[in-house]
């Protein structure tokens, strides 16, 4: 009897999982139309490596009156709508370039009272490739939250513009990196492979967290926030802070207030729950309650936002995680 029972619980997952991938549609997105602004980048790709584990699917858009649920992908296989957007721009040079990994490429969106979300992560490993070894540099988590009507039409140049302020970033860190560890093709080809050492990273070995924002995912990781927590923060498209009179536009990953930590996902901070090791928030499956639905439209301070977060968490249906091997947000309740 048990048996036919685990067979019935399978053959009614099956069936489940058939019918939701039979009643999506593919999303195609070009790239053919874009180009990056090289003005910044001092530097050629000598070639792309697709470390994705799934390397066809690039996210999931909402279609319709009804929000239909998509699956996204790119018109032409693999990573090659990235690597024609390379020669188009003259970044590519095969015997003078860096190596692009990536190992993350996500697109989302998200429905709100009265407009809609989008959103791009990349993460990306550079290394310098030398008599057949990789000698990395540095791995850098992107991500672009626009808002609108329709975001539907803008994840061709949310994807551009994650891998231009990847190329930025890199520019503008190249100075201080020390490319001494060496790695194997495999190791680059790996989905699962790491290249980060997550044994000693401070943000889990320690208590206590330092109070301030994190402009980046490794400053999350280092425990090491950059901006001072009195500073007003105010998220959005082009999140901006303010410290004093002095107000610029900066990215944001979170922040850490009175031993409590909040990631920023869709435009909005939301409060992290950390189980052992791993750091999970409840977010929006797709319809914010109105507790937080004002929290991205003006200046806020994050003493005023921790109870905000904390007490309308309840309400949302999602369950994410922050994949602490590359800074990226995933949604460990499915689509």
């Amino acid at each position: 009897m048990r048996i036919s029972l685990v067979k019935a619980a399978i053959i009614l997952l099956l069936s489940q999982l058939f019918s939701i991938a039979n009643g999506q549609n593919l999303f195609t997105i070009s790239l053919e139309k874009f180009l990056i602004n090289k003005d910044s980048v001092p530097f050629k790709i000598a070639e792309v490596v697709d470390g994705r584990r799934d390397k066809k699917v690039i996210g999931i858009i909402q279609l319709g009156l009804n929000n239909r649920k998509d699956i996204a992908v790119f018109e032409k296989p693999g990573l090659q709508e990235i690597e024609n957007l390379f020669h188009r721009s003259g970044l590519i040079s095969q015997e003078t370039g860096f190596v692009l990994r990536v190992s993350t490429l996500f697109i989302s969106e998200i429905t709100q009272t009265r407009r809609e979300t989008a959103k791009a992560e990349l993460v990306v490993n550079f290394f310098i490739p030398y008599q057949g070894r990789y000698y990395y540099l540095t791995s850098i988590y992107t991500t672009v939250e626009p808002n609108g009507i329709d975001v539907t039409r803008t994840h061709g140049a949310n994807i551009v513009s994650v891998v231009e302020k990847s190329l930025t970033q890199l520019s503008s860190s190249l100075n201080s990196i020390d490319a001494a560890k060496s790695y194997t093709r495999e190791n680059l080809d790996d989905p699962q492979f790491s290249f980060r050492n997550l044994d000693s990273v401070p943000i889990i070995q320690n208590d206590q967290y330092n109070d301030g924002y994190y402009t980046t995912f490794d400053e999350f990781l280092n425990n090491a926030p950059s901006l001072d927590i009195d500073c007003k923060a105010k998220p959005g498209a082009d999140p901006k802070i303010k410290c004093g009179d002095k107000e610029e536009s900066i990215s944001l990953y979170g922040f850490a207030k009175d031993g409590q930590l909040f990631v920023l996902f869709h435009q909005r901070f939301y409060l992290l729950e950390r189980v052992d090791n791993g750091f999970f928030f409840r977010g929006p499956e797709e319809i914010p309650s109105r507790a937080t639905s004002d929290m991205a439209t003006g200046w806020i301070t994050a003493g005023a936002l921790g109870g905000g977060v904390g007490l309308s968490s309840h309400k949302y249906q999602a369950l994410y995680y922050i994949d602490l091997r590359d800074g990226s947000i995933k949604n460990a309740t499915g689509l």
